[in-house]
């Protein structure tokens, strides 16, 4: 997780600690949105539906970790735990079951809880740097709160000449962001882990 003294490293600034805090998050939201990718470690449970196969692809990816797996059990309305053994692809958020389990079919019959993001020390350098960046170009430019950042997302792709001049901030955000697309598929997401 970037702080506020890594920005302090790079560029003298009045912001406060609050201030700087702000511009990371909507940095890191800016690079998940153009990425289409969880960064921050948040913890997520999803409900499912079996396939009567062994793998389930989760909605987020990379994956920390599994965290839990249950199964609704209509008889008494509840969530039961389930005794899988499984693997996780943490890079893509598939979870495979061993031993021959399947996800049984059913209607949203599946609770995942589980950990989308990487964990605080395994973000790549290179969004780490990119935010950064980011972070910089807001306090260069005056802005100092999510309110007077220009602009709310952008994809790959997504700026185009109706921004108006080279030099405006979604030019210059898409330009930074820019250094991720031709690194998208280069980037160290982990590796896969074996859940219990």
């Amino acid at each position: 997780m970037i702080l506020p003294n890594d920005i302090r490293n790079i560029i003298t600034t009045t912001a406060s600690d609050d201030e700087i805090n702000e511009l990371i998050k909507v940095g890191y939201e800016l690079v998940e949105n153009y990425l289409d990718m969880s960064i921050l470690n948040t913890p997520v449970v999803e409900i499912r539906s079996g396939t009567n196969t062994n793998e389930m692809i989760l909605d987020n990816f990379p994956v920390v970790d599994i965290t839990s797996i249950e199964v609704y059990n209509a008889t008494s309305d509840s969530w039961d735990p389930t005794t899988f053994n499984f693997i996780v692809d943490k890079n893509v958020g598939i979870i495979y079951l061993l031993n021959y389990d399947v996800f049984i079919n059913g209607n949203l019959n599946y609770r995942i809880t589980y950990n989308k993001g990487y964990a605080d020390t395994d973000v790549p350098e290179i969004i780490n740097v990119v935010i950064k960046e980011i972070v910089v170009y807001f306090l260069n430019n005056g802005y100092t709160s999510r309110a007077t950042v220009p602009l709310k997302s952008l994809k790959i792709g997504e700026v185009t000449e109706n921004y108006g001049m080279s030099n405006s901030p979604a030019q210059v955000i898409a330009s930074i962001l820019s250094k991720l697309e031709s690194r998208k598929n280069t980037i160290s997401f982990g590796g896969s882990g074996i859940g219990i």
